[in-house]
């Protein structure tokens, strides 16, 4: 993970040479990879143009998805499991879609200071799409799970957990302005 952390940085570093002359002096002493990532996170605009805030999502589906399923997968079972990376791209999608929701909600002040966030980039029409693509992707996702292992009998327990998914995306297609977003958020 640190490894994956330094490679991150390394790839943002080319093409600011003011940036990457700071980077030449990089000291391990003191300090780990991950905190300096974290340091570099926490910035609002990461290299001007080539900005990290629209990375954000990666990591929100990697950490929060992938890793921490399967982390958590790892530490009770102490085996690898290929059918676990599912059941983390079912949390990933939807984590980053709650992020995409709220920089739904934000689109506009975003815009203004200038913050690279995926909707700011590609308008709010196609970060609705996006958000689609998100809960769909985790909805085809969660089927393709069940249809793995067979639930068939449990079927109502899919379906029932399905069911507030498809509200969320009516109430999103329902919004037509930022402001209109902030209650999916509660």
């Amino acid at each position: 993970l640190t490894l994956l952390s330094f490679c991150f940085i390394t790839l943002q570093e080319t093409g600011n040479k003011q940036f990457c002359s700071q980077r030449r002096k990089f000291d391990t002493t003191g300090f780990t990879i991950s905190d300096e990532l974290i340091r570099v996170v926490k910035r609002d605009d990461f290299c001007g143009r080539a900005g990290l805030r629209s990375m954000v999502s990666d990591f929100v589906f990697i950490f929060f998805g992938l890793l921490s399923v399967f982390g958590s997968y790892f530490l009770q079972t102490k085996s690898i499991d290929y059918e676990v990376f599912i059941l983390g791209g079912i949390i990933g999608f939807l984590c980053v879609g709650v992020l995409n929701l709220n920089n739904l909600r934000d689109i506009e002040n975003d815009s203004k200071m200038h913050k690279k966030t995926i909707p700011s980039r590609i308008g709010f029409r196609n970060a609705k799409l996006y958000h689609y693509c998100l809960i769909i992707l985790s909805i085809l996702l969660i089927i393709t799970f069940a249809s793995k292992f067979k639930i068939s009998k449990n079927l109502i327990f899919i379906i029932v957990g399905i069911t507030p998914i498809s509200f969320h995306l009516y109430k999103v297609n329902q919004a037509k302005s930022p402001i209109e977003f902030r209650p999916l958020l509660k």
